[in-house]
């Protein structure tokens, strides 16, 4: 029992010289055929996962570089794109600029011919009124007149009539 002791103690079951009867038998360290580790094929698998892994890098940094140059041309059109609606709001904003200055200078000029037709119309009104006051003026003296050449109609009727007896 204490050769157990000894054997747990040192935590390899080899150390102790009897053999766990469900176990197999442990190969010595000494057997090298024993420990054959198949390094060739793991180190193939190795080399293989490596390259798999290499691979896979690479693919991964061709896609940031590929979406990095589409989001870098993206951007430079959409800057050029920008440069091209800021030029032509400033365009459309210098023409709104002149078109309010075309729009203010008809104002007045509406304004002006608005208080040259208002005084045109008074200035009518009067001439109106001074027609009306001349027909009645003539109304009157053409009134006057006829009651004249009546009135020396019946003188030289009477004068006619009275040379006549």
């Amino acid at each position: 029992m204490s050769h157990m002791l000894s054997a747990s103690r040192s935590g390899h079951p080899s150390a102790s010289s009897a053999q766990h009867p469900f176990l197999p038998p442990m190969p010595s360290v000494r057997d090298s055929q024993a420990y054959d580790l198949a390094f060739g094929p793991f180190q193939e698998s190795c080399a293989a996962f490596l390259a798999s892994l290499d691979a896979y890098v690479l693919r991964g940094k061709d896609e940031i570089q590929a979406r990095r140059i589409s989001h870098t041309s993206t951007m430079k059109k959409a800057a050029e794109e920008r440069a091209r609606l800021e030029k032509e709001i400033d365009s459309e904003g210098d023409k709104e600029g002149r078109l309010l200055k075309v729009l203010e200078k008809e104002k007045a000029e509406v304004a002006d011919l608005e208080q040259a037709l208002a005084e045109l119309k008074l200035t009518l009104g009067g001439v109106e009124t001074q027609i009306r006051l001349g027909e009645g003026d003539a109304q009157e003296r053409e009134a006057q007149l006829q009651t004249l050449l009546r009135g020396q109609s019946r003188l030289a009727q009477r004068q006619g009539g009275a040379n006549r007896r």
